[in-house]
């Protein structure tokens, strides 16, 4: 156990990906700690640390304290915070929490879910969190959780609504898993699918099917201890036409390998259970069967759903929840369209109308129709396969904004990813005309809207919503300038001073936030990333431009490379375009890298299917060994002025490896501005 002499310094710092040694030592403190902490596994700490999300407390070069944590819709979610006995009531937990603000500080707060029966409820208050709420827990035992939150004075949806939940349905031997006695081998991995800290994030399903089952066992202890975890459960019932649908789909989808599949009882079940969680339309199901993974795990995924194991759902729970919101490759080559409205389509569209909040289908269809005729206002829809509008919104230019006066976005499977889609069409709408912010002044937005409006970087006054479009690549005094005289303009709040020491996180945060700055004397590094032509033209639609049915480009790719070496996120990329046909090799464009992920094609393919255009047998093609490198970037923008290989060797100079760079290349501050400059036609 570590001693912490009186003179002793503690240093905090962010773990970085493959710091091994620091990765062990907190998992080994937080296993000293399991009868509070919950369930432990390593994979969760290396996941964490490959995120940035591992924060650290050193003394004498050992991890004596830790904050594990995850970042989704605008908010850290706390999932570990761990100080060593011997280092407790010397403030340690108050610095960690203090630190985890700071780096953070443009999130809406910290929240985390604690017994009540620990009783240091005290210790919360005084790390600065208050109590929003208590809920039951899902263990057997059934503990009464709190919900904390630590905020940092941001306005906010979070006391008016918790963001979506993951929605996973359990096989039958992981609901074995969580029953009283909990000695079957690999229950362990299940018991943290109840862990208290995931209760806002992970909704566990029960499907009729496999309740049925549990109602054949003949052992009637066990049934009765399965019909217990079931009952703190959600509970579906799909159509048996679209279950049989589902398994007639999954059937010839089976590899041929499995011909004679289902070759028995056990089979059947495991066929209907997943199709039953296909019907119901969810998006994981949770199984230890490797029967049932090996011969189903592939076509359920060409379908829309994941087979996991309980560890793979716990390490990449961040990552699933947003996939489930996020889909921009079910929109791709589908015949959803964005265009303009036409006044003889405004009777299509009244249910868009937002009677939640109190507004009338007749006072909506008002409010459209004078959009229609008021002077200077765009207003454009999207439209899915069928004709119908499920997303409709208003634009025009009032002096230095984006004025959006309607935001409307229907029930739909596909609206998380539409909203998404929205902003980033009205960002860049706002920057092609030279526009500072974006101001949504529609008094009726939908929750899915709010959401991605918090997640996208917007911030709520009274009743509407503004996001600042900081359309500069400059050191951070340049964009403080010009942040500033945006929130002046706006008789907004203005921002906390920038900094050139700040660590490469915040400064992706902030980028991300004031979409399309660029901070560039700061410590987020910026490499140059080569890829093929076939594959910057199915991702980016450069070098031949691609019509697409669907909104345009996506908000998020991923690009799959040798996993030799490479980038560490977050960072940014610039792509060089390799070959000489159709197009000269050249820079073509720039994003923000936001994940690298290590792993099998078969993990990588599983993991990233929802946003890209990579076959399995593309991604296993794309190097050579076991593994592969995955790089999940955002908010690429193509170079109006693509810097073709005689350019880039003058601007490069004597830097010759940036000329054909096979393997990543990481660049110095300056030539990145001057490249990104120059892709702009901005160079003198």
């Amino acid at each position: 156990m570590p001693t912490l002499p009186p003179s002793a310094p503690v240093q905090l710092e962010t773990v970085l990906p493959g710091d091994d040694e620091a990765i062990a030592q907190a998992f080994e403190l937080g296993c000293q700690f399991k009868a509070t902490l919950g369930p432990q596994m390593r994979g969760a700490y290396e996941a964490a640390a490959k995120d940035g999300h591992l924060l650290v407390a050193r003394s004498g070069g050992k991890v004596v304290g830790f904050a594990l944590y995850g970042v989704a819709y605008q908010r850290v979610r706390l999932a570990y915070l761990c100080v060593a006995e011997a280092f407790r009531r010397k403030g340690l937990a108050k610095r960690i929490v203090d630190h985890l603000s700071a780096i953070h500080r443009d999130l809406a707060g910290i929240s985390v879910k604690c017994r009540q029966s620990y009783g240091i409820d005290k210790i919360w208050i005084s790390l600065g969190f208050h109590k929003r709420s208590e809920v039951k827990g899902r263990s057997h035992a059934g503990h009464l959780l709190t919900a904390w939150w630590r905020d940092h004075g941001h306005p906010d949806l979070f006391s008016r609504q918790d963001p979506p939940l993951l929605r996973a349905a359990l096989d039958n031997n992981i609901i074995r898993d969580l029953g009283p006695s909990r000695s079957r081998q690999g229950a362990s991995e299940s018991l943290a699918l109840v862990a208290d800290h995931l209760m806002d994030q992970l909704e566990l399903v029960v499907t009729t099917s496999v309740r049925r089952e549990i109602a054949d066992l003949e052992d009637g202890p066990v049934r009765s201890s399965c019909e217990q975890v079931m009952s703190g459960c959600t509970s579906l019932a799909p159509d048996n036409e679209a279950v049989a649908a589902a398994q007639t789909l999954l059937l010839e989808k089976i590899s041929p390998e499995y011909g004679n599949y289902p070759d028995g009882r056990r089979d059947e079940w495991d066929l209907r259970h997943v199709a039953s969680a296909i019907a119901s339309k969810l998006g994981v199901f949770v199984t230890h069967d490797s029967r049932l993974i090996s011969v189903l795990r592939q076509p359920a995924r060409a379908l829309g759903l994941r087979i996991l194991e309980p560890a793979d759902v716990v390490v990449h729970l961040d990552e699933l929840t947003r996939a489930e919101a996020y889909r921009p490759v079910a929109l791709l080559g589908t015949g959803y369209q964005h265009t303009a409205l036409g006044s003889e389509q405004d009777q299509g569209v009244e249910h868009l109308a937002s009677t939640e909040t109190g507004e009338g289908r007749r006072d909506f269809l008002l409010r459209v129709h004078s959009l229609a005729i008021a002077a200077d206002t765009q207003r454009s829809a999207v439209m899915d396969p069928k004709g119908e509008i499920i997303a409709l919104y208003a634009t025009s230019q009032q002096g230095f904004t984006l004025t959006v006066s309607l935001l409307r976005v229907a029930s739909h499977p596909l609206r998380d990813t539409v909203a998404r889609q929205l902003l980033l069409i009205l960002r860049n709408q706002a920057r092609a005309h030279n526009l500072g912010a974006i101001v949504v002044d529609d008094p009726h937005l939908g929750p899915t809207v709010q959401l991605a409006m918090l997640e996208d970087g917007f911030q709520q006054l009274q009743d509407r919503w503004t996001a600042f479009v900081i359309d500069t690549c400059g050191t951070a005094a340049d964009v403080e300038r010009d942040v500033i005289a945006v929130a002046r303009h706006l008789d907004l709040p203005e921002p906390p001073p920038l900094r050139s020491t700040m660590p490469a996180v915040a400064v992706a945060q902030h980028e991300r936030k004031w979409w399309p700055a660029k901070i560039v004397d700061t410590a987020l590094p910026t490499y140059v990333v080569s890829i093929q032509q076939r594959w910057s033209n199915q991702l980016f639609g450069v070098p031949e431009p691609l019509w697409r049915e669907a909104l345009g480009l996506s908000r998020e790719h991923v690009y799959y490379r040798a996993a030799t070496g490479g980038p560490t996120a977050p960072a940014r990329i610039l792509w060089y375009m390799s070959g000489n046909k159709p197009a000269a090799p050249g820079i073509i464009a720039c994003s923000q890298l936001e994940l690298v992920a290590e792993g099998a094609p078969e993990e990588l393919h599983d993991r990233f299917q929802h946003l890209g255009v990579w076959e399995l047998s593309q991604i296993r093609g794309a190097g050579d060994g076991r593994h592969r490198q995955a790089l999940r970037v955002t908010n690429t923008e193509i170079f109006p002025h693509p810097i073709r290989l005689p350019r880039l060797k003058v601007l490069s100079g004597s830097r010759t490896n940036l000329l054909y760079p096979f393997s990543p290349r990481k660049i110095e501050p300056e030539l990145f501005a001057q490249l990104y400059q120059e892709g702009f036609g901005r160079h003198e």
